[in-house]
This record gives structure tokens, sequence and C-alpha cells, in this order.
């Protein structure tokens, strides 16, 4: 879990949850 795209979907998620 190093990637960037994936760290950007995580944090898009929590800002909208």
């Amino acid at each position: 879990m190093t990637n960037p795209r994936h760290i950007i979907t995580f944090y898009q998620v929590r800002e909208i949850y």
C-alpha cells in the first residue's frame, strides 16, 4: 500500500466520509 493513487483514493474517501 505505497501507491500514490491508492493514497489519493483513501484520502478522498476519508474526506467524503
